[in-house]
């Protein structure tokens, strides 16, 4: 495998989910100060940008592979590109308008409407100039969730970036790029079916390391009750809503950010953890939505999954997916705002007793054996049973800031892709003491279901004033001492 590496099932299955009008990239909006990186007409340095980002691919060999297949078995690899230029994956682009943040968020939209090219290395970075607030610049980053779940997303955004502005940046040529020899298909065949005819073996040593070690076996006994539990939900499905829809190609993208200090505040009155607190602020918003925009329509039964990466340590090296995906009950119907947050959080304590978050890890290394049909048909399935409503996920970023070649990043606002039959799909990520929400929809159903955002900072408010309302001393003097670390 000198010359290739296999793409694990885990990541290849969201080549398998990808259609026409279903992209299955993961990436963001970041918003940088301009520091150092405009020449004397204004205009940012994109050439001394493309060096510097070339440099930094020594680290990132995923940035100059792309993917190809087995003949017959349809497996998919990663081979180098012979033909990379970074030229077709870094761009620059000058914001519409006046450079407003909705300018720009139209701008993310269109770039994030497009599919990425599979002849092509999975990746794209859009730099965005001519922002309203003139100091300032933003990048669109576009990755194939193939390569990177959110949590391995930003280590792949770190890559290029440093922790500190006084880094010196070379403005020499970088190394050049020395591609590895195209596998021939009867390589890739025979390594293919190696594979398969070591795969007795290697099932035999597994059952035998799971008769010796009991840790093997409990584990294994909790993704089973994992798996278990995760069908036992999805039997049960949702409410119709405008939020499980067909839709198009197109995207439309907004985004919000909440301080750390307020979801403290949400924290000491109402407990919980930081996820808590964001299903509570996303059950408010769809409740206002609903109430406000969906012509009579009262969904009594709305649930999120709530994806969380699982990726060790090592694993995020090279980047790829490990998700846990519990699925999450939204108690839109409760008008109290103290028993909807305590439900939320009997309900996430109830899915991990049970592990529900392992079923769908479970289910996807079941159809990953099974291969590219069962993965597609287990995305059907779960999107024609409605297991879920809408899609929220946080991952944990940075507490001190970042910067590119000395410019620093003030906001990064996470983007996901949406999936079979889903109008709504909203990330949270936290960096420098605030939480960054990032929502993908559907334009298709814009007048009906209007843009989330604002429901968000509506529901914060509500939530806020309640709880400054109603805190007792104690849990105030928690809220201000909340310097301590907040678990994601």
């Amino acid at each position: 495998m000198g010359d290739f590496e296999r793409v694990p099932a885990r990541d290849a299955c969201f080549l398998a989910f990808e259609r026409t009008d279903l992209h299955m990239h993961v990436g963001g909006v970041a918003i940088f100060e301009a520091g150092s990186l405009r020449l004397t007409s204004g205009m940012l340095d994109l050439d001394r940008i493309r060096r510097y980002m070339t440099g930094c691919m020594e680290s990132v060999p995923r940035c100059r592979q792309r993917i190809a297949r087995v003949p017959f078995f349809g497996t998919v690899v990663w081979v180098d590109d012979a033909q990379f230029d970074i030229g077709r994956h870094v761009h620059l682009v000058r914001a519409p308008g006046a450079g407003t943040q909705a300018d720009l968020q139209t701008i993310a939209g269109d770039i994030f409407s497009r599919p990425l090219d599979r002849q092509r290395p999975l990746w794209e970075f859009w730099f965005v100039d001519g922002l309203a607030d003139r100091g300032r610049f933003a990048v669109v980053v576009k990755l194939h969730h193939c390569m990177a779940d959110g949590r391995a997303s930003i280590e792949f955004m770190r890559r290029f970036l440093s922790t500190s502005p006084d880094v010196t940046f070379a403005d020499t040529e970088p190394p050049p790029y020395r591609p590895r020899p195209l596998p021939t298909d009867a390589a890739l065949l025979r390594h293919e079916a190696l594979r398969w005819l070591r795969a007795p073996a290697q099932l035999a040593r597994a059952l035998g390391h799971l008769v010796r070690d009991p840790g093997a076996r409990a584990d294994l006994g909790a993704k089973l009750r994992g798996a278990a539990a995760t069908i036992w939900t999805v039997l049960r499905v949702t409410s119709r809503s405008s939020l499980n829809r067909r839709v198009g190609p197109n995207r439309r993208f907004a985004w919000t950010a909440i301080d750390m200090k307020d979801v403290r505040t949400l924290r000491a009155r109402y407990g919980g953890s930081v996820d808590d607190a964001a299903l509570g602020v996303l059950t408010g918003a769809l409740e206002r939505l609903f109430a406000a925009h969906s012509n009579d329509e009262h969904p009594t039964r709305l649930r999120a999954m709530a994806p969380t990466s699982a990726l060790t340590r090592q694993e995020l090296q090279s980047f790829g997916n490990r998700v846990r995906a519990p699925l999450v009950t939204l108690p839109l119907w409760e008008r109290s705002l103290d028993e909807r947050m305590r439900r939320i959080q009997k309900e996430k304590e109830a899915l991990a007793r049970h592990h529900q978050g392992l079923g769908w890890d479970v289910l996807m290394d079941v159809a990953a054996w099974a291969g590219t049909f069962s993965q597609q048909a287990l995305m059907w399935l779960a999107t024609r049973m409605r297991a879920y409503n809408v899609i929220l996920t946080l991952v944990p970023g940075p507490h001190f800031p970042l910067y590119l070649m000395g410019s620093k990043m003030v906001e990064l606002h996470p983007m996901l892709p949406l999936l079979d039959h889903q109008t709504v799909a909203v990330g949270v990520l936290r960096y420098m003491g605030r939480l960054h929400w990032g929502v993908v929809s559907a334009p298709e159903y814009a007048e009906s279901f209007p843009p989330l955002a604002s429901q968000i900072d509506a529901s914060l408010s509500e939530l806020l004033g309640s709880a400054h309302a109603t805190m007792l001393p104690s849990q105030r003097s928690s809220s201000a001492a909340g310097a301590e670390e907040d678990a994601i």
